[in-house]
Formats: C-alpha cells, structure tokens, sequence
C-alpha cells in the first residue's frame, strides 16, 4: 500500500465534506451498522479531514453531524 506525507494540488475541502456528510445520512441509516462502527466511521472522517488541511484557518469544522 502506498504512503504519501504530502498531498499534491489543490483539495476543495468544502467538497469533500458535503460528500461526507452524504455518504454519513447514508451510513446512518443502516440499521446493521453499530454504534461502534459509525464512531469509528466518525473518527476515519475527522482525521481525513485535519490531514487535508494545510492551515486551521481554512478548515471547515471538523466532524459529522
């Protein structure tokens, strides 16, 4: 599997949320999916998103709601 320390380009973080938070009302609407899985689906998704930002100005807020 590869790695990469740097994210080359330009990353609309607006874009990457909205498709989030879809794939999140999809997810949660799942009754086979625990708690536990949609909390660590919640952690996957908030670190994904402190690693695309370059500066926490520019950041939206993290977390799904």
């Amino acid at each position: 599997m590869a790695s990469a320390d740097h994210i080359s380009g330009l990353v609309n973080i607006q874009k990457i949320q909205d498709d989030v938070v879809k794939l999140w009302n999809v997810v949660k609407s799942q009754p086979e999916i625990s708690e536990e899985q949609k909390n660590r689906i919640k952690a996957l998704y908030n670190g994904v998103a402190r690693s695309l930002c370059k500066t926490p100005d520019n950041c939206p807020r993290p977390g799904i709601p």
